[in-house]
């Protein structure tokens, strides 16, 4: 038993799995383009968010290019915080509507660019998925959202960055919705489960072990990194778990 702790041990600290940080934010923005002469590099888009929010809370701030499995590993430690997503960032707007671990009323999309096709058809992606129309925001023009989704608010800005402080003053009262975090099992010895290197494991070697999806794929839309029902039986099945067990001990 030593020599398996001491096996997963090593493997842990030669990927990095380390637990979540115990850091807190107050509220998430993946913000618009940041490289042009007239763009707000992503610390001001942040602080423009923090002037409408109040000066005291702590904003997490994303540029429009990361990608979107870092930002929902942001929120898996951080469920349930609002979420601002800003012009170029709204790209990310349907992807993140399906996380378990992003309100999505308090999913806010201002001023998406809906001259783009593309961008249109994630922002309405996202309301038909559950997002109020009411939370997307729109400027005066359609480069600033205008026309993307009916039932969208006022951003009552005069100009598009200053979007940033006006619909930040609107939520500003909006705190985080506590979301229930999953079960998370022992392994051995009171080091906990990997669950995403499990379930990875499952797809390669149990096909069809989930419900719904058979394999999840590594997508966190489909629960992946999630202590969900199928995880758990096949956590729960002794010939599963030795199997799971003895690969990372060898």
């Amino acid at each position: 038993m030593r020599n398996l702790q001491e096996n997963i041990s090593r493997i842990k600290q030669v990927m990095g799995l380390i637990t979540e940080s115990e850091d807190s934010y107050d509220a998430v923005l993946v913000g618009g383009l940041d490289y042009r002469s007239s763009d707000q590099p992503i610390d001001q888009q942040v602080e423009l968010v923090k002037k409408g929010l109040g000066g005291d809370k702590r904003v997490k701030g994303f540029r429009y290019n990361a990608s979107t499995s870092e930002v929902l590993n942001f929120m898996g430690g951080n469920p349930g915080i609002p979420v601002f997503l800003f012009s170029a960032g709204c790209t990310k707007a349907y992807d993140l509507s399906k996380s378990p671990n992003v309100d999505k009323d308090k999913l806010y999309i201002i001023e998406p660019y809906a001259v783009s096709e593309t961008t249109k058809s994630i922002v309405r992606s996202a309301v038909s998925n559950g997002v109020p129309a009411s939370n997307v925001f729109v400027g005066g023009s359609q480069g600033r959202g205008k026309g993307i989704v009916d039932g969208a608010s006022d951003s009552k800005s005069s100009s598009h960055f200053g979007a940033l402080t006006t619909v930040g003053s609107m939520k500003s009262g909006i705190g985080p919705t506590n979301i229930e975090r999953p079960e998370q099992p022992a392994l051995v010895d009171s080091l906990e489960l990997d669950v995403k290197k499990f379930q990875s494991w499952l797809d390669k070697n149990k096909p069809g072990w989930h419900n719904k999806y058979g394999t999840l794929g590594d997508d966190e839309g489909k629960g992946w990194g999630i202590f969900g029902p199928n995880t758990k039986r096949a956590w729960n099945n002794p010939e599963i778990k030795k199997g799971y067990l003895d690969s990372i001990s060898k």
